[in-house]
């Protein structure tokens, strides 16, 4: 089987793309059909691999008991996974 390159996304990060999105500011954000519900450290540990990030605030019991928060925390996108 031959192995094929993924085809990335690109975009140019223009002023009219900003000021599109600086209209959203102040919205209510609403979450719908929420997945995680539970915040939990097998469904951090596997949301992070899923979306690569290996912080070690994730992920890591002791790491996370030395930082401001204490314990471990969930990435900001899990609000919307």
């Amino acid at each position: 089987m031959e192995e094929q390159a993924a085809q990335l996304a690109e975009a140019t990060l223009t002023d009219e793309w900003i000021t599109k999105w600086e209209d959203r500011i102040g919205l209510d954000f609403r979450v719908g059909n929420v997945f995680n519900r539970n915040a939990f450290y097998e469904a951090i540990r596997n949301f992070s691999n899923g979306i690569g990030d290996s912080n070690p605030l994730y992920r890591d019991p002791e790491y996370a008991k030395r930082t401001k928060y204490g314990a471990l925390i969930a990435p900001p996108s899990w609000v919307a996974s």
